[in-house]
């Protein structure tokens, strides 16, 4: 598939999380959609000077053109899983996993040092709650890291060559 092509594809699936996609379709989309937010980020610097931590109304071209393109990003991506014969549940889990985790593991720990203060505050209670505290971190970024290398190992793998559950072999 060519570069025009897959972009043309991309689009006309805007949100088509079925069916599958080659790895030619995903490789140019993607390329399409980090040239055109890279060209609206250095337009916007253009346009409006350089940025400020402070202020960033120059980044308003490329955080446009980002949500316009994540979609259809997405949707790509998820297809692309299906032709090497995994689930499109592998982005989801990837991009709001974290999130989730972090949220509950914050609150567990705020529980754990009300806990420990109700407890007595006693030294041994908050040594052993930090260290289980970085113990489940540790294993969050782990499990986080493994599910990366898995999503990423299918989004290069070749081509499911016989049609699986996701659809047909897709053409061109």
């Amino acid at each position: 598939m060519s570069f025009a092509g897959s972009v043309r594809s991309c689009f006309s699936k805007y949100a088509t999380f079925s069916g599958r996609a080659t790895r030619s379709e995903f490789w140019w989309f993607y390329l399409f959609f980090f040239i055109t937010v890279l060209a609206a980020d250095i337009a916007g610097h253009v346009v409006f000077g350089p940025s400020s931590v402070e202020d960033t109304s120059n980044d308003v071209f490329a955080k446009l053109l980002w949500w316009v393109n994540i979609l259809p990003f997405a949707a790509v991506a998820c297809r692309r899983l299906h032709d090497s014969g995994r689930s499109g549940w592998y982005l989801f889990f990837l991009f709001v996993f974290p999130f989730v985790l972090f949220y509950f593991f914050g609150l567990a720990w705020s529980l754990s040092d009300s806990t420990i203060r109700a407890l007595g505050d006693s030294d041994f209670l908050r040594d052993a709650s930090e260290i289980f505290g970085i113990i489940g971190l540790t294993a969050i970024v782990i499990l986080y890291f493994g599910l990366g290398v898995l999503v990423n190992w299918s989004l290069i793998s070749p081509t499911d060559p016989q049609a699986n559950k996701y659809g047909p072999v897709p053409t061109s």
